[in-house]
């Protein structure tokens, strides 16, 4: 996708700008998959050209790069707007759905988006660094919003997504290209899940002994018995996640965690949102 547009950022993580008051917002994940819409992406993971990286530090706006370096937030959004303000207001593109099953979270104890003023900095940001690049309805460049991609995946999707455009004609793929086409075209409906499984368990390969995947059970493990970071809200995300992410089935699942000294299932028959979705032992 990239490499047919690389004037535009492809991201993962969809966000979507709420004009609602007078003042543009930052729309959270649950307000962008509410309105169906999206307008910008986070920068965490993406693809984006390098040229872009020497045009944020040399010609972005300086008020921009200044609150961005004294406030140590909003970086994403200057970089996605910047790009928007570039290509004549386009909203980033976004990937596709098998792709977005492939995100691999990592576990930070300090996160940015943790402070009592995050929220507060992201809407002051959302507003004014798209007034500074022309972004705003009245202005040269309107930010366009589009609708968010399909967000199921199926067998019935598998053609869709894995029958690759050929290069265009006279063109010459890279040897990296190459391969990934070879790849690609060893992926079937009956194989695409172990495939997935595969890229993931190559990715983690340094970090799941340390417990710093979630979604694992190496994660789970790690910080159920950490009762001064880990509260009981904290415990059940935990296992939530893990659960959502994992490609285990929930049988294995519940064989491995009976091992543990403080057996989730115990937290987990306390709350009403489980009863029903998983068959917890007696």
């Amino acid at each position: 996708m990239w490499t047919r547009s690389p004037e535009r950022i492809v991201g993962y993580d969809k966000r979507l700008h709420n004009v609602s008051s007078e003042k543009w917002e930052y729309g959270t994940l649950s307000f962008t998959k509410k309105k169906k819409m999206y307008s910008m992406t986070l920068t965490r993971y993406c693809f984006i050209h390098i040229h872009y990286l020497s045009i944020y530090m040399r010609h972005l706006p300086k008020e921009i790069l200044n609150f961005v370096d004294e406030n140590k937030n909003c970086e994403d959004i200057a970089m996605t707007f910047l790009v928007s303000s570039l290509t004549n207001g386009q909203a980033p593109l976004l990937t596709e759905e098998w792709a977005l099953r492939l995100i691999i979270k990592l576990q930070s104890d300090a996160n940015i988006s943790g402070g009592i003023d995050h929220m507060e900095l992201r809407d002051y940001c959302t507003h004014n660094f798209a007034r500074i690049l022309g972004l705003h309805p009245d202005q040269k460049t309107p930010l366009q919003t589009l609708p968010l991609p399909v967000t199921t995946f199926d067998e019935n999707d598998f053609q869709r997504f894995f029958s690759p455009e050929p290069p265009p004609e006279g063109s010459e793929m890279t040897v990296r290209e190459q391969k990934l086409r070879q790849e690609i075209d060893k992926w079937a409906p009956d194989n695409f899940k172990d495939k997935q499984r595969d890229i993931i368990n190559r990715a983690i390969g340094p970090f799941l002994s340390s417990g710093l995947v979630r979604g694992t059970i190496e994660f789970l493990h790690r910080f159920w018995n950490d009762d001064e970071r880990t509260s009981s809200k904290k415990k059940l995300q935990i296992v939530s996640d893990y659960l959502r992410y994992s490609s285990r089935d929930k049988d294995e699942y519940l064989k491995e965690v009976e091992n543990y000294e403080q057996d989730p299932l115990v937290f987990l028959r306390h709350h009403s949102m489980w009863k029903g979705s998983l068959s917890l032992p007696a």
